[in-house]
């Protein structure tokens, strides 16, 4: 997920054709580096793990060049796409809901147990759930095509590294030099690309 922001410039210049400015693409390595020194204490290694980490982080980075895409040749608004791609979504699952469902309901039927009462209590964590997720994912729609993919991106490893500070506030983790220097770090990395990049908007 640190790398999110230079895979982004990637994919913004290879779907795009968005050329990066060289010196704004060298001011997201504080923000990078921040992130990693922020979580250097929770590392551990599973390669699948990692695979599937960099696939979503890819797809991630795809999905907001494509929706900046979509959106600034005015096809569709936030709502709009929100609401198309929610669709096409729900499409390829309910097959493999559906698949799940079967199983799980043949299983009970086998062993004569039900599990009525977990779903009941389930329904409005779900609820909640989606909510939350469909406000977070219009506001990224929104936010994307009012700002650059790569601002966006930049935007997210900030976000990350709050989550990671509020935290460490709320489970009373004890904190230490490293997390503080990898706050500050972004917090240097993020001011610094918004210098640079208000800089070389301005020399177009």
């Amino acid at each position: 997920k640190a790398t999110a922001p230079v895979t982004t410039v990637v994919f913004s210049w290879f779907i795009l054709r968005e050329r990066t400015p060289a010196p704004v693409v060298l001011a997201l390595f504080p923000v990078m580096a921040g992130l990693i020194v922020c979580t250097a204490s929770e590392l551990s290694f599973n390669m699948i793990g990692f695979l599937c980490a960099v696939t979503g982080n890819c797809l991630d980075c795809v999905q907001n060049v494509l929706s900046k895409k979509i959106m600034a040749g005015g096809h569709f608004t936030p709502v709009q796409l929100q609401f198309y791609v929610s669709v096409g979504a729900a499409s390829y699952q309910i097959p493999f809901m559906a698949w799940k469902l079967y199983r799980l309901a043949g299983g009970a039927a086998a062993t004569g147990s039900g599990h009525e009462g977990d779903w009941y209590g389930m329904v409005l964590p779900v609820l909640l759930c989606s909510v939350t997720f469909y406000v977070q994912s219009i506001s990224a729609y929104y936010t994307v095509s009012l700002i650059s993919s790569v601002s966006q991106s930049v935007a997210n490893t900030t976000k990350r590294t709050l989550l990671i500070f509020l935290s460490i506030l709320y489970f009373g983790n004890p904190v230490s030099g490293a997390t503080v220097l990898g706050i500050m770090m972004v917090s240097g990395g993020v001011l610094l690309y918004n210098i640079m990049r208000t800089k070389y908007q301005k020399t177009k």
